[in-house]
């Protein structure tokens, strides 16, 4: 029998294609937040180690880095990481070194912005990847700008194991509907 990946619905109005053997994990503690959503963490029932996070900014996007992110995003494909180096330092900055640059068009059609970063951890010097989709919120008309991110930390041995995996998923991520605030809808999983 062919592994099936699950899709995800989220509360807030969008879905995503889970990788195989992930699943959401609950967080205890939902006490306040400190921006207009708690972050969403997936896991892989495999490697409780690896995860996929979404998470929104905690305020609204300065104009003149949302434009930077509109003119960035212009064209799809492979583009220079010293070129998206200064908008992503301004949305969610890197830890190490971004190596790998895209833009890619999501299934509800919005443009988003693909890197992978290599740094090395502070406590053994191991070489460790990361990989972050940044999207803007499809929050509707007259509502302010959040941007909001897809991301995967491993060590290099690790990420390079899932990352066409966690590419494939974080691709998928697309709007059924306009954002909507915790506690307005409830969220599924389906197969598929």
């Amino acid at each position: 029998m062919a592994a099936v990946d699950e899709q995800y619905r989220s509360e807030f109005g969008w879905s995503i294609m889970l990788p195989h053997d992930w699943e959401p994990l609950s967080i205890a503690g939902s006490g306040e937040a400190l921006t207009v959503a708690p972050p969403v963490v997936f896991a892989s029932s495999k490697d409780w180690t690896l995860s996929l996070t979404w998470m929104v900014e905690s305020h609204p996007s300065n104009p003149k880095v949302l434009e930077a992110f509109l003119n960035a995003t212009m064209l799809e494909g492979l583009v220079s990481p010293s070129e998206v180096q200064p908008v992503v330092q301004r949305i969610w900055p890197p830890i190490g070194d971004i190596t790998d640059a895209e833009v890619v068009q999501l299934p509800d059609g919005s443009r988003a912005l693909e890197t992978v970063e290599e740094f090395a951890q502070a406590t053994n010097g191991e070489s460790k990847r990361g990989y972050q989709l940044l999207v803007l919120m499809n929050s509707g008309p007259n509502t302010p700008a959040y941007f909001q991110r897809l991301c995967f930390y491993a060590p290099s041995s690790k990420f390079l194991q899932h990352i066409e995996d966690v590419r494939r998923s974080a691709r998928s991520f697309h709007y059924d509907r306009p954002f909507q605030m915790p506690g307005t809808q409830s969220s599924s999983i389906e197969e598929t």
